[in-house]
């Protein structure tokens, strides 16, 4: 029974230390100012809605943030935002001291990484509701699947220079709705991997070591156009979801195959960040 007990106490302990970093993160400047930029970005790759809507008479689903992360410079844009924001790893400010004293590394690292995790699933959730807020004036979500606006751009772009792709692939393989869930998980794995190879790095080498490696590995993708050989070990390429085979008959790797990497990274990057943060120095700062 004490044992349980400690292990209760030790989750909760977890938890609350996760929980107060998110908080503190989602009302940090750092956040605020990517969403402000990330949100004049995704407003301007939407642009040539309104005239598709306009020519057609159709209105859009809303729910299109998929076809954002799919297209390769969308979404090295969109994660590039993610290295700057888990840059600052290991999160330590003034008040993480005391809180690493109060409970001990690990139980402190422990709740990093799940506000990495959790931070992710809430920064991704408000870029998918960004996107579709910019497109409620032209969308609806009253259509047959994707609706006709999109099963038509995804065959012509009706000359109207899309900044992305609309694949057909994507369009007669998923629903919105699967479409979105699998986007969604996709798009907390490559986040989660980032933030925790940065937090992993700057735990044992100068602090913006990590960003310089994670943005390294974001441009790989760039190199990787049409190399099937190694789509299996790029994390950008396996977040682009036209770029997955969910029916197995393509050298394509599958979502299952995407997150299963995802979820592996997760747990190898937890181990070394635990088995790190032994070293962590902690310095109380003092008042002047």
């Amino acid at each position: 029974m004490d044992k349980r007990n400690s292990l209760l106490r030790k989750c909760r302990s977890v938890l609350a230390i996760a929980m107060y970093a998110v908080r503190q993160r989602i009302v940090s400047p750092r956040v605020i100012c990517l969403l402000i930029v990330m949100t004049v970005y995704i407003a301007s790759r939407l642009s040539f809605v309104e005239e598709a809507v306009r020519i057609t008479g159709l209105r859009t689903n809303p729910m299109i943030f998929t076809f954002i992360t799919s297209d390769v410079i969308c979404a090295l844009i969109i994660f590039a935002g993610v290295v700057f924001l888990y840059a600052d790893a290991p999160f330590i400010d003034r008040s993480q001291p005391y809180v690493i004293i109060r409970s001990n590394r690990f139980l402190w690292a422990a709740g990093q990484i799940i506000h990495v995790i959790a931070f992710s699933a809430v920064y991704f959730l408000a870029l998918n509701l960004i996107t579709a807020a910019l497109l409620l004036p032209h969308g609806t979500l009253a259509t047959d699947g994707w609706g006709k606006l999109i099963n038509t751009l995804s065959l012509n772009d009706l000359g109207l220079g899309m900044y992305f792709d609309i694949p057909s692939s994507t369009v007669n393989l998923y629903s919105p709705l699967s479409a979105f869930l699998i986007n969604y998980l996709l798009d907390i794995g490559l986040a989660t991997f980032i933030g925790l190879l940065t937090f992993a790095i700057n735990l044992r080498l100068h602090k913006m070591t990590g960003p310089l490696v994670c943005g390294a590995v974001l441009l790989t993708d760039l190199m990787l156009v049409n190399n099937l050989d190694f789509y299996y070990l790029s994390p950008l390429s396996l977040a682009r979801l036209d770029l997955l085979d969910p029916t197995g008959t393509t050298f394509y790797p599958s979502p299952t195959y995407a997150l299963c990497f995802y979820a592996i990274s997760a747990v190898i990057l937890s181990v070394i960040i635990m088995l790190s943060v032994r070293k962590l120095p902690i310095e109380i700062a003092t008042e002047a």
